[in-house]
């Protein structure tokens, strides 16, 4: 069974109303953990929403804190207002210190001539490998 969440920790929670009567399950002698017999009465949609409400809690709070406390940003520890960067009118795609490649990650450098070299002879070695329509001569219908 599936959780997001520490069973050991939301078993209590996540009880239907009408077994919360009854005491949750002991824990096992010598501290161990607790075996899935323990949690086979859980509510799976009990714990989903319990799941949705902290995501919504959590989410709100990041909301509130934005509205209380957002403006701080704006200062440096010293209380003065901190100084906007001024941004350039035009970013290079490219890096100079960087190497260009493929997928954007450092590895084979692209941009040097022996880079694109490599390439092209991989591109012609892996062409020989791609699937070919079979020629009519060997279907076996007449």
């Amino acid at each position: 069974m599936f959780s997001y969440y520490n069973k050991s920790a939301f078993h209590e929670r996540c009880v239907p109303k009408q077994d919360q009567s009854t005491s949750p399950a002991p824990p096992p002698a010598g501290g161990g953990k607790r075996t899935e017999a323990d949690y086979r009465h859980c509510n799976e949609v009990a714990e989903d929403k319990i799941w949705r409400e902290s995501v919504k809690n959590e989410w709100k709070g990041v909301q509130q804190w934005e509205d209380n406390w957002g403006f701080l940003k704006e200062y440096d520890q010293k209380g003065r207002p901190k100084p906007q960067k001024e941004l350039p009118e035009r970013v290079p795609v490219y890096s100079d210190d960087m190497p260009n490649t493929t997928n954007g990650v450092i590895g084979s450098r692209m941009k040097t001539d022996l880079g694109k070299h490599m390439f092209q002879l991989e591109r012609a070695l892996m062409t020989g490998h791609k699937k070919k329509k079979l020629g009519t001569e060997l279907m076996c219908y007449d």
